[in-house]
């Protein structure tokens, strides 16, 4: 949108969008741009109740996201290949959307029950070799750069970087 919008600001952003979403996902696009509608709106919820992220991706969350692009992929069957392709693109986001937030979950348990726990950390080691798994199948759809369990950004979400992450302070 901002590509088309440099080029021509006059334009009409949902246009723009909702010919992205016909052109991409083609018999897709409703349901595709009800899934992007949805996550929009529920970081946008997030940010506002400054919360924990399992309480707005939460089950409900992930059934209705899953739900659309499930009903996504049914309207491409029998078109062609190219547009499964990217629905399952889009579907690994959400996989790794749906395993960062059990992590995180299961990180705070780890730390808080101040000793270790083998069912905790052997859940939160399987998630994060089901999210390198993802990563290797549709290496484009995750930035493992900055997502590994090493890196700053992920401080705290996994056993061999258990300490909670330090917030800096603000500096202007």
């Amino acid at each position: 949108v901002m590509a088309q919008l440099t080029w021509n600001p006059a334009q009409d952003g949902r246009a723009i969008l909702d010919d992205y979403y016909r052109r991409g996902f083609g018999k897709a696009a409703a349901d595709l741009k009800a899934y992007w509608d949805l996550m929009e709106a529920t970081r946008q919820t997030f940010v506002a109740k400054d919360c924990r992220y399992s309480e707005v991706y939460d089950a409900a969350f992930f059934d209705k996201a899953y739900g659309l692009l499930s009903r996504a992929t049914n309207a491409v069957a029998g078109e062609p290949e190219l547009y499964r392709r990217r629905v399952e693109f889009v579907r690994a986001g959400l996989d790794y959307t749906r395993l960062i937030v059990a992590i995180r979950d299961l990180m705070d348990q780890f730390r808080k029950s101040g000793k270790k726990d083998a069912a905790v950390e052997a859940k939160v080691r399987a998630n994060w070799k089901d999210i390198e798994r993802i990563v290797q199948e549709h290496p484009y759809a995750i930035n493992w750069g900055p997502v590994r369990p090493l890196t700053p950004r992920m401080a705290g979400l996994h056993p061999d970087y258990a300490a909670a992450p330090k917030k800096k302070p603000l500096i202007f």
